[in-house]
């Protein structure tokens, strides 16, 4: 992983992807980012959820690398947009018939909790953090700030 996680090749893809979850006021998880960048079918994820598929892993299109490289990316792009983590109750028990549902082959501890990680969509009112960094409406709000400050005096 780059030291700068933007820098990486895979980013923009992450990024587009969770940006429609998010516009649809969607929950962002890792399973969820893979079937909008098509890295995942919704068939091959419903037959891990039913526990025909041992780990997610083994059906997601690409290398071990490079799936725990977007899941590392969703939680750094995530954190610099500020959404909260969904409670434990809400992302639902990762389970089929009591037998918890595996994400990837090696079943490193860190790892399946990076892919358990599920982030609540932003109020609508919060403002949106685009790809480069630069939040959307900040001039306008500056704009607005100093229309204010020249109507006072």
């Amino acid at each position: 992983m780059p030291a700068d996680y933007r820098a990486d090749k895979l980013f923009p893809r992450v990024a587009r992807a969770m940006e429609e979850l998010l516009a649809s006021q969607s929950p962002v998880s890792a399973p969820a980012v893979f079937v909008k960048a098509g890295m995942l079918s919704e068939e091959h994820l419903q037959a891990w959820r039913t526990g025909k598929v041992p780990y997610l892993e083994r059906v997601i299109k690409g290398g071990l690398g490079k799936t725990s490289r977007i899941v590392r990316i969703i939680s750094f792009y995530a954190h610099d947009l500020k959404l909260p983590l969904a409670p434990p109750h809400v992302a639902g028990a990762i389970k089929y018939k009591g037998r918890p549902l595996r994400f990837c082959k090696t079943g490193d501890h860190r790892l399946e909790e990076a892919y358990k990680r599920v982030f609540n969509p932003r109020p609508p009112h919060w403002k949106k953090l685009s790809a480069t960094g630069a939040q959307e409406g900040e001039n306008e709000r500056r704009a607005a700030e100093q229309g204010d400050e020249a109507d006072e005096r």
